[in-house]
Parts: C-alpha cells; structure tokens; sequence
C-alpha cells in the first residue's frame, strides 16, 4: 500500500477530532462505519478494506478496534471530540507517570494535570515511555503520579484497549516528584542523554519488528558496515533513521546535542504516524 503511514494519520484525525473531514459522524461511542470511511478516504486517496484491515492489524500501538463484524471501526483513545469509548473502570498500579516539556511546567504547576483538548490525561506505566513522550515537547520534565492515593481518594481510572491509562485529571497534591531531565546544567545530562538515545532506539526497533541489539553495540553496528557483515547482521533500521541516530552521538553543546535528539524524536513519532493536535493539520514525511 503507498502512502501507509499518511493515510495512517489521516485515519487517526478522522477517527479521534473531525470526522466530518470526510462528511461522515461518530455515534456517541466512537464508532464509524466502515464502508462510508473507506468512501470518503478514496477521495484523496486509493485506499480498500484490506488496506484498513492491514492498519489496524500492524499497527504497534493498537490505535484502532473493528466490532464483531468489522463493519464499524473506532479509535481505542486519544479523542479530542465528546464521544463514550466503553472504558472500564480499573485499579491502577501504585505510581503512574507523566512526561511533558519543560515549557508546560508553570501551567501544571498551577493546574495540575488536565486534558486540555483530549478528554483524559494520558499516563504511562514506565518512566522510560515518559521520557520518550515527554522529549516531543522539548526538554524533559517527568512527573510521578499517586496513583493509589488517588484511587483511594475516589478518582477513577481507565485502561484502553492499547494500554494507555487514562484519567480525567490529576491534581496538583498527588505529583509526588518532579524530575527535570536533559538541562544543559544539570551534572547527570550525558547520563540522562545516552539512556535516553537507547530506549529511543529499542522502541523504535520494536516498532519496526526488528531484534534489539546489545546496548553497548549499537553504535558500533551502525556505524561500522564492516563490522556488520562480519558479525552477519542486515536487518536494521531505514538509512534515515540511522543518520539521525548516529548525529546525536557528534559531541558538542548540551543544546545542539539535544536539538539532534529532538530530531530523532520526532521521526520516530513521524513514522508513527503522528499529527499535530493542536492545529489538526496532517504532518506528511
């Protein structure tokens, strides 16, 4: 299928804020019917059943569900529009986790965590994705959640059909720890940077259904062709990938370094097949 990843996205803007791109609607739990989504992605682009079927069944974050008889289809989370997606109410783990860029700091600081334009703050179950999601909006700051307290509190929480937690906000007594991470002032930077660079690399390796390597090889590997065919190892990231992965490793200033991970950051979300929300514009590779 051409322009997989674009119609990804396309798919995700339809199904989770303007279904009326497309002229059609969402029933009160999200739902879309299949047919008339397929007619009204056809007009920008050629596209059947057996292309959608093969979106939601590769897609490594599970975005999408089919019902029973595949004849509607809905996004699992992530809505911006007021729609009831069947989330049951679930005991969360003790502590959950939040990354966010250091320029949204102030406002939580005031606020808490709230969903702005989705319906639920989004929250991860591991620091490792927090930081990855976190480094999308600049340098890193992460949040620890309460999560038991809040549960015993009586907030509720969701769990979606792709694991993500959800809630409908956290106030501001229940951010336990604020860490802020990558800082050009900060003595542990290199640390926080090289760790950081590794998970990007495993997740994205995971993603693409590729084997993890060693982590104190993968330079190595990638950078030495040599090396790699000695060792018979060909299956591995798109060349692009590897560039941007390899410049983050040219030592220079804490902010060009980071700027370099930034880059990287947000091709790995690109071949995602992320959008920006925010304007609700398609971002084409």
């Amino acid at each position: 299928m051409k322009n997989k990843t674009e119609i990804s996205k396309y798919i995700a803007l339809i199904l989770r804020h303007k279904p009326e791109t497309i002229g059609i609607q969402l029933d009160e739990h999200g739902w879309a019917n299949v047919e008339k989504l397929i007619k009204g992605i056809n007009t920008q682009y050629s596209f059947s059943k057996e292309d959608l079927e093969e979106i939601v069944s590769t897609d490594n974050k599970q975005r999408y569900s089919f019902n029973e008889d595949k004849t509607l289809i809905r996004a699992n989370q992530g809505h911006s529009i007021p729609v009831d997606v069947e989330l049951k109410k679930v005991t969360p783990p003790d502590i959950l986790w939040h990354g966010t860029g250091e320029k949204y700091v102030h406002s939580i600081e005031q606020e808490g965590l709230i969903p702005k334009s989705r319906l639920y703050v989004h929250l991860s179950t591991d620091i490792d994705t927090a930081k990855i999601v976190g480094a999308r909006h600049g340098k890193v700051v992460i949040f620890q959640i309460n999560a038991k307290q809040m549960h015993e509190d009586g907030y509720e929480f969701y769990k979606s059909v792709n694991g993500v937690w959800l809630t409908k906000k956290v106030p501001l007594n229940y951010l336990n720890k604020l860490k802020v991470m990558l800082k050009e002032d900060n003595p542990e930077f290199n640390l926080i940077y090289y760790s950081l660079l590794s998970d990007v690399y495993d997740m994205y390796s995971e993603f693409l259904g590729l084997s993890k390597l060693p982590k104190s090889k993968v330079y190595k590997i990638l950078s030495s062709e040599d090396y790699r065919r000695k060792h018979h190892i060909f299956k591995l990231p798109e060349e692009e990938f590897i560039k941007l992965y390899l410049k983050c490793f040219e030592l220079d200033k804490p902010s060009i370094m980071y700027n370099n991970m930034e880059k990287l950051i947000n091709y790995y979300y690109k071949k995602q097949g992320g959008f920006n929300i925010r304007t609700f514009e398609i971002t084409t590779q």
